[in-house]
C-alpha cells in the first residue's frame, strides 16, 4: 500500500500507468499542506475505512482521504469509478 499526499494520479497519465502496473493500493491525502502529525492522525483515524476499502475493492486501487470527507475510492481494479465510492 502506498500512502501519499500527491494527488496527481488523477490527472497525470504516467502516474496512473505506474500505479496500475505496480498493482498496489494508493491512499492519497486530499491536502498536502498539513503537518506530519496531522497527516498521520488522518491516516490512523481512517484505518477502519481503509481496511473496508481494501476488502471490498480489488487493486490497483486509488482513494482520496480527507479529515472532513473521509475516504473516497476513485479507482478500483484499474478502472476509474464514476461516481467515486464513499466508504463509511
Amino acid at each position: 500500500m502506498v500512502l501519499t499526499k500527491d494527488k496527481n494520479i488523477r490527472v497525470n497519465q504516467l502516474e496512473h500507468v505506474a500505479l496500475v502496473r505496480a498493482n498496489v493500493a494508493c491512499i492519497m491525502l486530499g491536502r498536502g499542506d498539513l503537518t506530519a502529525a496531522a497527516m498521520g492522525k488522518i491516516f490512523v483515524d481512517n484505518l477502519p475505512r481503509i481496511r473496508r476499502a481494501l476488502r471490498r475493492f480489488e487493486v490497483p486501487l486509488a482513494a482520496s482521504l480527507s479529515a472532513s470527507a473521509g475516504l473516497r475510492v476513485l479507482l478500483a481494479a484499474g478502472q476509474w469509478l464514476k461516481p467515486p465510492k464513499e466508504i463509511k
